[in-house]
């Protein structure tokens, strides 16, 4: 396979004359599955005939080459057409014309054109698939053409918003790639490989799992648009996810430079950890978790894992449950008390190491494990771990006031404050229990 330079991509409109569009738009589709998904409108939009779709490929295929190919030069049909190309192209809308600027075939066919006198990023990466901004939104194209390659795929949720608000979380990537099958967790790796996916039914078998927002991890399965197994834990993707994903009553800090603060003080693990294993108690797994947030189970249930305490998931034995959290967080927030009161007679450092795989956590969780929600699947968020002192026999993190939610979510201001700028020592007493959760 060549050095494919890849470039379908991110979307707008560009400008050339397209003069032969308007006469082959007539056919338009239905499909009422797809209508409670929110993409009726799209579906009654007329699709590109094959006449329009040679034009266009001929155009991408003419002008944008080399570096700046937009779809692998090899796959050629027998009148030149790239085959990619043209099972893309059928799947999009036909649009209006040269001036159209909507996630449309007319919109990538100007693009084509107008690369046609020197070729550039910006007029072939709009000749795309995913149309670099410049045809309509990159998301949209993305997620359109999801619901119609894999929507008939067993085991794929192709729900278009549930799609929209995942696709905003993830790195763009570059859509130069000089590697077809990068292994990269980029909304241009899944673009790739949905097009992979359009070819046939047994290409969408195989490439559709990689198309998914939410990387399909396990034991065996290191999916191919996903941080690689081996690869550490990184605070600055996870609290990128984490903040995008969790949400309004999900939301489990307070702003991104909490989230980073916080991070500092858990290992950050490998890129293949779920939470399944014990000592997984990672950055890594708390990402995976922020990820799975996206997905069908959503934030209820995966907020919590990605959270700060891990609530239960993000560390199965019971010396890495939600105590070994809140110990450390506990530690970095408020180091002199911590030493003096669970590492008694060790000298207080001048400051503690961020990430460390290993920490002198003292008497801490086993005192912390006399409180109520210590345990697994404790519900934290933001909203809810200041209120949790309601006698609320209902209430999943514990409802007798001194709970570990209360006691975390004061440690964290300590450490960060709200904004994540500036520590606030007074929330020390809160932190170990002596106020707000007594």
């Amino acid at each position: 396979m060549s050095a494919r330079k890849l470039l379908w991509g991110l979307l707008g409109c560009g400008t050339g004359a397209l003069l032969a569009f308007g006469c082959v738009i007539e056919e338009r589709e239905y499909n009422p599955a797809l209508a409670e998904n929110g993409t009726a409108e799209y579906e009654l939009l007329p699709k590109a005939k094959p006449p329009q779709c040679q034009e266009y490929c001929r155009a991408v295929k003419a002008n944008c080459t080399g570096g700046y190919a937009v779809y692998l030069e090899e796959d050629r049909d027998q009148d030149g057409i790239a085959d990619d190309c043209m099972s893309i192209c059928q799947r999009l809308p036909a649009g209006s014309g040269p001036n159209d600027k909507s996630n449309s075939v007319a919109c990538r066919q100007a693009q084509s054109i107008a690369a046609s006198s020197e070729q550039s990023v910006e007029a072939c990466s709009g000749a795309g698939p995913g149309g670099n901004r410049r045809c309509g939104d990159t998301c949209e194209a993305y997620c359109r053409l999801r619901i119609n390659i894999c929507g008939d795929q067993t085991g794929q949720d192709v729900d278009y918003d549930r799609c929209m608000r995942g696709c905003a979380t993830l790195e763009p990537g570059d859509v130069y790639d000089s590697d077809p099958m990068a292994r990269k967790d980029t909304l241009q790796c899944r673009l790739n490989h949905l097009v992979f996916a359009s070819r046939s039914p047994g290409d969408a078998a195989v490439h559709c799992p990689h198309t998914y927002i939410v990387p399909q991890r396990g034991d065996d399965l290191d999916p191919p648009c996903a941080d690689q197994r081996g690869a550490p834990g990184d605070c600055e993707k996870y609290c990128a996810l984490v903040m995008q994903s969790c949400t309004e009553g999900n939301l489990v800090y307070e702003s991104a430079g909490q989230c980073l603060a916080v991070c500092k003080a858990f290992p950050l693990g490998k890129a293949e950890e779920t939470g399944n294993k014990p000592g997984e108690n990672t950055v890594a797994c708390r990402r995976y978790h922020a990820y799975a947030a996206l997905g069908l189970e959503g934030p209820v249930i995966h907020c919590p894992h990605a959270g700060p305490t891990g609530d239960g998931h993000c560390g199965a034995p019971a010396e890495e449950d939600n105590c070994f959290s809140y110990c450390r967080i506990l530690k970095r927030a408020c180091t002199a008390r911590f030493y003096s009161e669970y590492l008694v007679g060790q000298q207080v450092p001048a400051s503690l190491a961020d990430n460390p795989d290993v920490d002198d956590l003292g008497t801490c969780p086993a005192s912390c494990q006399m409180l109520a929600g210590s345990g697994p699947n404790s519900g934290y968020s933001v909203e809810r771990a200041p209120e949790i002192s309601a006698l609320d026999d209902a209430d999943p993190q514990g409802d007798r006031g001194d709970a570990l939610q209360c006691r975390v979510f004061h440690a964290i201001r300590a450490l960060a404050g709200s904004t994540g700028v500036l520590p606030n020592p007074a929330e020390c007493g809160a932190a170990f229990g002596d106020t707000a959760c007594p």
